[in-house]
């Protein structure tokens, strides 16, 4: 008699289950990026949801928008960021980094650059995010003041819009740094 019971129990859920809506990934070549630069180291790391040291690798997806800029089109970005350690916000093995760029690439000295990071190189990065509203993905906050490359262990401030206050520090100095920033925030000495 159980074993009739959750077979009609299962039933009923496989039957009901699809009249439910899912929460579907939103059209990606929809989404729009806030490209806002916030004012200080502090800020940055106040408003990041996460803060992650992790490794982007080749694996890229493209979705054009068909937004014209410039001389091209805007187009976003997916792209996994392999999560070596989290210096801010819930632990996960990897997160999807959502970015925006043009394409055709405009001249190295076209000031869309400024703006628009486009898809990130392979390497390593320490990266300042913010969840995108109604998806799994993450953006980076700034966006060139969310992103700094590690080499030989140390982060880079990018020209771009970085803060020099990280040059030079390696992950586990940037790490008292979010803590000292999280302790003045609330009080905690």
């Amino acid at each position: 008699m159980k074993r009739i019971a959750s077979l009609f129990i299962t039933a009923c859920i496989l039957l009901i289950w699809p009249a439910f809506p899912s929460a579907a990934q939103p059209d990606l070549s929809k989404l729009r990026l806030p490209h806002k630069k916030v004012g200080s180291y502090q800020e940055l790391i106040r408003s990041a949801d996460v803060i992650v040291f992790g490794r982007f690798g080749t694996r890229t997806a493209s979705y054009p928008t068909g937004v014209p800029i410039g001389s091209g089109q805007l187009v976003n970005y997916v792209q996994p960021l392999r999560v070596l350690q989290t210096l801010k916000g819930p632990a996960q093995p990897s997160v999807s980094v959502l970015t925006d760029g043009v394409e055709l690439l405009p001249k190295p000295s076209d000031p869309l650059n400024l703006t628009y990071t486009g898809p990130l190189a392979e390497g390593e990065y320490l990266c300042f995010l913010q969840k995108v509203p109604g998806t799994n993905l993450y953006s980076l906050i700034g966006p060139w003041q969310g992103l700094y490359p590690v080499r030989d262990g140390k982060l880079i401030s990018l020209q771009e819009g970085g803060f020099q206050h990280f040059m030079g520090l390696t992950v586990p100095n940037v790490k008292k740094v979010v803590d000292d920033v999280a302790a003045q925030r609330t009080g905690v000495n």
